[in-house]
């Protein structure tokens, strides 16, 4: 995946997993509380390389993810794409385990957390805050 925009949702689905779960697509995404931290897996070889989270924004405000990956080895990446599934940014673990702080400024409504993995398998964290403008 490079960083230019894509048309839409439809770009980011991946195939069928063997082993993944409902959030393996957008359309089951499981649901992340703001000021939650959620804890998941992926894993390449059994066939579970994506996850799907998403978090609702409750008003205009800042939106801050923090994604920690326990193998580095896993080249862990997050895609961040707003309701109507446009990207709003890639990021890419770079064998750091901890991404950045992800933040941006956010509207009212639902923002789509697209986690998977290159190679390997890891154990991830994923906590997601938010303040008020």
């Amino acid at each position: 995946m490079t960083g230019s925009a894509c048309n839409g949702a439809a770009d980011l689905e991946s195939p069928s997993e063997r082993t993944s779960g409902v959030d393996r697509n957008r359309a089951g995404a499981k649901e992340v509380s703001v000021g939650a931290t959620i804890f998941d897996d992926i894993d390449v070889d059994k066939g579970d390389t994506t996850d799907w989270k998403y978090v609702t924004v409750p008003s205009r405000g800042v939106v801050t993810m923090k994604i920690t990956f326990d193998n580095p080895k896993a080249l862990g990446q997050m895609i961040v794409t707003d309701e109507r599934g446009q990207v709003l940014s890639i990021y890419k673990d770079e064998n750091r385990r901890v991404l950045d702080n992800i933040t941006f400024k956010g509207e009212t409504g639902r923002y789509y957390m697209q986690i998977f993995a290159e190679e390997n398998a890891s154990s991830y964290s994923l906590e997601v805050t938010f303040s008020s403008l």
